[in-house]
């Protein structure tokens, strides 16, 4: 009989614990604000509504440097070739304001050659650049296009591969 009274003891106490634990950690007391942004309507798991995302200045600088305006090359991304024929690839860009200095250059596997040796300055903000090559062995190739430029003082480069399979 002393046993089942120190077990029900035991079971209200923890009960109760959870209980008070539980109206502690809900109660209004209990809510902090980190800052003045995370009491804007739809915080937390209402994001996609509005608020905290949109109103934090840290996450208006994500939002921000994802938004801004890329360099973009833009060019067939397989080709077949023909073994020991001269052809070629049409290169667009779009270079925006925020970019200077900008080039490309191109490196390539064995069994390619390109007439185009060094950089290829680009001094126009949209533009076209047709690039010659020679595919000297049959099988998988490629050719590496590479866009280098300095984006508000900054160094940028990006990487396309075009795919070649020379018959």
């Amino acid at each position: 009989m002393i046993n089942l009274k120190r077990n029900t003891l035991k079971a209200n106490a923890l009960f109760y614990t959870v209980l008070c634990t539980g109206l502690i950690f809900t109660s209004p007391i209990s809510i902090v604000h980190a800052c003045d942004f995370h009491d804007q309507p739809s915080f937390g798991g209402f994001r996609s509504i509005g608020g905290f995302a949109q109103s934090h200045p840290l996450m208006k600088q994500h939002i921000a440097q994802a938004n801004s305006p890329q360099l973009t090359l833009t060019h067939d991304r397989k080709l077949n070739a023909s073994l020991a024929k001269p052809d070629s690839v049409d290169i667009t860009y779009h270079l925006p304001v925020d970019f200077n200095d900008a080039s490309l250059r191109f490196t390539h596997s064995d069994g390619v050659e390109l007439e185009t040796q060094g950089q290829v300055v680009i001094d126009q903000l949209n533009g076209t650049f047709t690039l010659n090559y020679v595919a000297n062995k049959p099988g998988k190739h490629h050719i590496l296009v590479w866009a280098d430029a300095t984006k508000q003082t900054l160094p940028y480069s990006k990487v396309q591969r075009i795919e070649l399979d020379v018959n």
